[in-house]
């Protein structure tokens, strides 16, 4: 851009050639302390549009922030979002917000001001030397925020309340339209990396900021440690509730193969009483250690059946064949002829229900 980004029939502030014009009063518009020498206004620029950590991490926004350079709420969408606007006059933190409340720098007069461009920003004999072009994208970039913070009549009354003043006052809204008509054709190419990106959270930041630059934080808000803790509270409670879930289930499984080696059945094999023939089989003996009520059961259940009802006997028997059946088409070949000896057994086993005992079980 060869050329302030307004119009110098749009320019907002004239004390410039006023100031420069009386004898000894040579000095930058709306800093009255400060007296246009070269060297201290390259420093004055250097602190004002200093991005600090902010430039560093630029490069590395897009993880942080959406990289849309008109990601930034109206003042009055800033309001509905119930942020408060806190002032700032560090240039890092412009743009920059923490839950409910947002950090903006208010518009400087001397950027205002068309002579001020073409004397310091623009030329590339410029007194800030070689500071300059870094300078200068950063003031455009900063500038442009002002197209997209201040979109409806509604924001600039909001920009020009008395508490804020984020404009100068004496400005009317008809004023600021034409002097920042044109902030929005502005190319990213123009600004730095920091500007290509809108609004950006101070909670990421201070987050990222720990494994990119190896720092605490970004900007500290709280100064207080009830606070802090008050906010890291919640995840402590959720690691804790985590670990504690763990440890009981380790308690548990480490009780579960203690009570399994305690109570472990122990098999001993005796032999088998007679032979098989075609219509007998052998009966084979098992011996089994901390069995005696389990055998007991079955021995008990063996010798006192209980009646079932043939209905029910049939429904159920019906209803483990469709199952099995169902099985049967799902299970890889391979398990077929196991299946289908289940299925064809079925009414066999539930035959034996109604069958007498041929014996009685005894245990010992």
């Amino acid at each position: 851009m060869a050329q302030p980004p307004f119009e110098s029939r749009h320019e907002l502030n004239k004390e410039w050639d006023v100031l420069n014009s009386a004898p000894g009063s040579k000095r930058l518009p709306g800093h009255p302390r400060l007296e246009q020498n070269d060297a201290a206004v390259r420093q004055f620029l250097r602190q004002e549009f200093d991005l600090g950590d902010l430039a560093i991490l630029a490069p590395r926004l897009w993880i942080m922030s959406t990289q849309d350079s008109s990601n930034i709420s109206a003042l009055h969408r800033q309001k509905v979002k119930g942020r408060d606007i806190v002032i700032t006059e560090e240039a890092r933190l412009h743009g920059v917000w923490y839950y409910n409340r947002i950090f903006l720098k208010p518009l400087p007069q001397y950027l205002l001001s068309y002579q001020f461009w073409e004397t310091y920003l623009l030329p590339r004999t410029s007194p800030l030397g070689i500071e300059r072009e870094l300078i200068y994208k950063v003031a455009l970039g900063y500038l442009r925020t002002y197209f997209y913070l201040i979109r409806h009549e509604s924001d600039y009354r909001i920009a020009t309340d008395e508490e804020l003043q984020l404009v100068p006052k004496g400005i009317t809204w008809e004023q600021f339209c034409d002097f920042s008509k044109t902030f929005g054709r502005i190319p990213d190419n123009e600004v730095c990396e920091r500007y290509k990106y809108g609004e950006i959270r101070l909670s990421r930041l201070n987050f990222y900021i720990k494994f990119f630059l190896k720092k605490q934080h970004f900007h500290r808000i709280n100064s207080q440690y009830g606070a802090y803790f008050a906010r890291i509270f919640g995840p402590i409670l959720v690691v804790f509730g985590i670990l504690s879930v763990l440890l009981s289930a380790m308690q548990l499984e480490m009780a579960v193969e203690q009570l399994y080696v305690d109570h472990q059945w122990t098999v001993f094999w005796l032999g088998k009483m007679g032979d098989e023939t075609s219509d007998k089989e052998p009966l084979y003996v098992y011996v089994m250690d901390r069995m005696n009520d389990v055998a007991k059961f079955f021995a008990l259940s063996w010798n006192a059946p209980q009646p079932v009802d043939p209905d029910y006997r049939g429904q159920l028997q019906k209803k483990y064949t469709k199952e099995l059946t169902m099985l049967q088409a799902a299970l890889p070949s391979r398990f077929q002829p196991i299946i289908k000896t289940c299925i064809g057994s079925m009414e066999h086993n539930f035959l034996l229900a109604d069958s007498a005992s041929p014996s009685r079980l005894f245990i010992v």
